[in-house]
Parts: C-alpha cells; sequence; structure tokens
C-alpha cells in the first residue's frame, strides 16, 4: 500500500479525499468507479476468479487510468514517480497467470485507447500499431490488404498487441513465423521515471546488445509499451490442414523428431493425447482412439504439395496412418475456441488450466508420462498435447480439470497440480514457462529456475524501477525493495 495515497482515509477528522498530483491530469483519463475498477482487477487467472471477499478487496486498484497516446503515459509515469505510486500496465486482460492482476492501491494504466493502427508498409512488409491495438482486429485488418502477421494465439481474439509482446507470445504457426520476438522490429517503451524510449526499426543490427529484448516478455516490469513496429507477411497462396492417428503419443514424438531432422517444418504441428484428441475425433466424426497429429502447410501450391507428400510418407513409416483433411480443418475452424476454460472453471469447486512448459527432445516423452502419473489422482481428468518445435526440444501443454464438492479441497489440488508440474519440469532441465509468462503463477518459481542469471535482471531493474513501481509482484518478490 503507498502511504501517500492512503494517508487521510482513516483518520477521522478528515471528509474529503487525498489531493494527489495525478488528480491533476484531465478527469477523461481517470476512472474510480467500482465497475471499471472491478474489471481492471483480474484477467483469466483461473485462481482470480475465485477470489474470497478478503482477496477481492486486496485486489481493488486505487484507480484505473487511460491514456491516449505516448505522452500521457510518460506523465502519469512521471506523477507516479513524484509520490512512489505503483503502477499495473494492462492491456486486454487476456492471460491466464495473474500477469495482470493489481494489489489494493496500486494504479492500473490501461492501453486500450493506445490503438492506433498504421498503414501497412508493403515494400518493406511491416506495419507499426499502438500496444492496446486488439490482436484480431490488427490481423483482420491486414488480411484484406492481403497481409498477415503469421501470429495465431489461442487468445487472438482476446488479446491486445502489446500484451502479446508483453508476455514474450507464440502462436499455433510458431514453425513457420517464429514466436513475437521474432516478429518485433521495433518498439517504443516508458521508462518509471516517464522517459520514453524509441529503438529503430533496423532489419538486423549487430552494434552491442539487442537490449530491446529486455522489454518482450518482462510483462510491463522494466517499462510501458505504447508501440510496436511489427513483421507482416503475405497471405500463403494455399493452405492445407490434415490429421494422423498414431499408436501411441511416444511413436507420434518419435515422428516428428524425424521431422526436425530432415528439416522438414509443418506451419503448423500439434499431437494430441488420446484423450484431448476425442473432442477432435467427435468433431469430424473419426472413431476415436490412439494419438493424433494436426498438420498445417501454407504456401505456394508446389511447396505445400511438396511438404504434405513427405509428412505424409514419414508419418506411414512411423506407423501412423491418415486420417484425411477433414479431421485437419476441423480443428482450424475451432482453433480460437477456449471456451473448455470458461466452462471448467465454472463454479466454486471446479478448475480448469493448461501449463505449458518446453523441454529438450530427449525429455519430451519422459516429462509427459511423468507428469501425467503425478497429477491423474488429483484431476477429474487430464490431457495433453505437444506445439512450437524447435531443432532442441519442443512444448508441451498439461491440462487439468478439478471438480470438486469442497472448494478448498480443489484449490489445494489445483495449486498442487501447480507445484508438481514445476517441479518436475525443473528436475527434467525444462523452462516453467514456454508462453504463457510468469505473473503471479510463477513468480516463487522464477529464481530457481534463473539461477545466478537472475542477478542481470535484478540489477537492469534496480537501473529502470529502482523503486519497483511498475507491475510489483509479477517476477520474484524483494527484487528493488
Amino acid at each position: 500500500m503507498c502511504a501517500s495515497l492512503f494517508l487521510f482515509h482513516n483518520h477521522p477528522n478528515m471528509l474529503t479525499e487525498p489531493t494527489l498530483s495525478i488528480d491533476s491530469l484531465p478527469p477523461e483519463i481517470i476512472d474510480r468507479t467500482p465497475e471499471v475498477r472491478a474489471f481492471h482487477s483480474r484477467d483469466r487467472w483461473p485462481l482470480a476468479a475465485k477470489r474470497s471477499p478478503e482477496e477481492e478487496a486486496d485486489a481493488q486498484p486505487e484507480a484505473v487510468l487511460f491514456p491516449s497516446n505516448t505522452r500521457e503515459v510518460a506523465r502519469i509515469m512521471q506523477l507516479a514517480t513524484a509520490e512512489n505510486l505503483r503502477v499495473v500496465p494492462f492491456g486486454a486482460g487476456s492471460g491466464v497467470v495473474g500477469a495482470a492482476v493489481p494489489s489494493h492501491g496500486e494504479l492500473v494504466m490501461s492501453l486500450a485507447r493506445l490503438n492506433h493502427h498504421g498503414e501497412p508498409d508493403e515494400t518493406n512488409l511491416t506495419v507499426t500499431v499502438g500496444a492496446g491495438l486488439p490482436a484480431m482486429e490488427l490481423e483482420e485488418s491486414l488480411n484484406r490488404r492481403g497481409y498477415t502477421l503469421g501470429h495465431y494465439p489461442q487468445s487472438l481474439p482476446l488479446a491486445s498487441v502489446g500484451g502479446l509482446v508483453a508476455t514474450r507470445s507464440t502462436g499455433t504457426f510458431s514453425n513457420k513465423y517464429g514466436g513475437i520476438e521474432q516478429l518485433v522490429l521495433a518498439l517504443q517503451a516508458v521508462l518509471a521515471d516517464g522517459t520514453v524510449i524509441d529503438y529503430p526499426h533496423l532489419p538486423r543490427a549487430a552494434m552491442g546488445p539487442d537490449t530491446q529484448q529486455l522489454f518482450i516478455g518482462a510483462e510491463g516490469t522494466l517499462g510501458v509499451i505504447t508501440s510496436v513496429t511489427l513483421r507482416i507477411f503475405p497471405l500463403p497462396e494455399q493452405r492445407r490442414f490434415h490429421g494422423y492417428r498414431f499408436p501411441d503419443i511416444d511413436s507420434g514424438l518419435a515422428c516428428l523428431q524425424t521431422f526436425n531432422r530432415l528439416h522438414l517444418r509443418p506451419a503448423v504441428l500439434r499431437l494430441y493425447d488420446a484423450e484431448e484428441a476425442k473432442g477432435l475425433y467427435g468433431r469430424a466424426n473419426v472413431d476415436p482412439g490412439g494419438a493424433l497429429l494436426i498438420t498445417g502447410h501454407e504456401g505456394v501450391g508446389e511447396m505445400v504439395a511438396a511438404e504434405f507428400q513427405r509428412t505424409t510418407a514419414e508419418v506411414e513409416r512411423h506407423g501412423g496412418i491418415s486420417l484425411g483433411d477433414g479431421i485437419g480443418e476441423a480443428w482450424e475452424q475451432h482453433r480460437y475456441d477456449a471456451s473448455w476454460l470458461e466452462v471448467g472453471n465454472d463454479g466454486a469447486g471446479k478448475y480448469a488450466d493448461a501449463i505449458e512448459v518446453a523441454v529438450a527432445w530427449s525429455e519430451l516423452a519422459p516429462i509427459y508420462h511423468a507428469v501425467t502419473e503425478a497429477i491423474r489422482p488429483l484431476c477429474a481428468r487430464t490431457m495433453a498435447h505437444y506445439s512450437h518445435f524447435y531443432s532442441t526440444g519442443g512444448c508441451l501443454y498439461f491440462i487439468l480439470f478439478i471438480d470438486e464438492p469442497d472448494p478448498e479441497e480443489a484449490r489445494r489440488r489445483y495449486l498442487e497440480c501447480w507445484r508438481l508440474v514445476m517441479e518436475i519440469t525443473a528436475r527434467h532441465h525444462g523452462a516453467l514457462s514456454h508462453h504463457h509468462g510468469v505473473g503471479r503463477a510463477r513468480a516463487a518459481s522464477l529464481p530457481a529456475q534463473w539461477g545466478s542469471a537472475l542477478k542481470v535482471y535484478e540489477r537492469v531493474k534496480q537501473i529502470l524501477d529502482p523503486n519497483n513501481q511498475l507491475n510489483p509482484g509479477k517476477f520474484p518478490q524483494g527484487l528493488s525493495q
């Protein structure tokens, strides 16, 4: 709690609210209405939806600020620094690990009004947009002009561009386009003291460390991203989605590793275990059973045909069978559907979550078996799938559902599942998050993951935000205090 903000609130002889320098901002920037404060007190983190009344009160921000441009963001930070007020940047609230959840007395800075959309540069294939622009709005606008960002996370209809950058997002076509860090060419950010940092837009540069990367994935703890310049790509001439059945998850992984060794990289590769595959089998009217691989190929027609032909040959060599395009198209039509998360969390004793980690190829099968065996007794249902592959390994999602009559027992089981996934991932030398980020869910686990490299972040934080004003509590506690 900021002492200057609440200095007079509990004084019996004081009937008026304190006067803050932040109140010198134009009135249309500041909103203290209960409904707006409540909306900006949570993201889509399951624990935020099940707070006790005390926890709910503790998460209410003092006010929500709505700057319309970088100058206003800088002014807000200057005033916040003058009074040592803490500020939580807020994009669209689509995160699932509590990265945008404030604490009582903090200010939330919504970037929703920073939604400017520049015209695509069709020669250099770039576009510059405001951090608050809805990500789907950007993609649809580019599509109308014959272009794409190539970045399709399941949260695309819910996220802002700045939120994707701040959390180091990736999308289902990452095998072709990479993560958001490969798509960002330049960004503008405002530091804790109001200093505006503009990075130049360059194809590539060898002029020292790329400090711009410090802000990508920092979740607003080092600066507030206000504008981003991104790569864009012409829409592909042809797309083809397809499905294959494997006897089990291990044979599917062996096939995917062969793809990697052959430099065979379809834009989409998603390998579902038999439990998660049931939904797609049902949508496509295919008899359930076995692991399911969904592939997506895109580009010029000849390349799509050649890539598909070799992919099918390798699948058959590893014991897989083709199920046709229909099941691939069923996946494509529902790839943004996250309704399972809302339904699975609808109730005091119900939890649904997807915990994504990344490990080396040698660990992709062992960690699947270890985690599913460990969390299955705690859950009503568990399932998993692989996506996003690299020469050295890949990403694995563990999806869990808990349904308990006793809300306290349900919460205990949910937290224990998280603890087990983090512990087992560390044991398998993996990344504790692949793209959902740190937030509150992983903050306590981060020091062990980073080890001695944490010193670099600590020292950068001390320089850029010495009073820990930007999004406190999301990365390891105790920094810059």
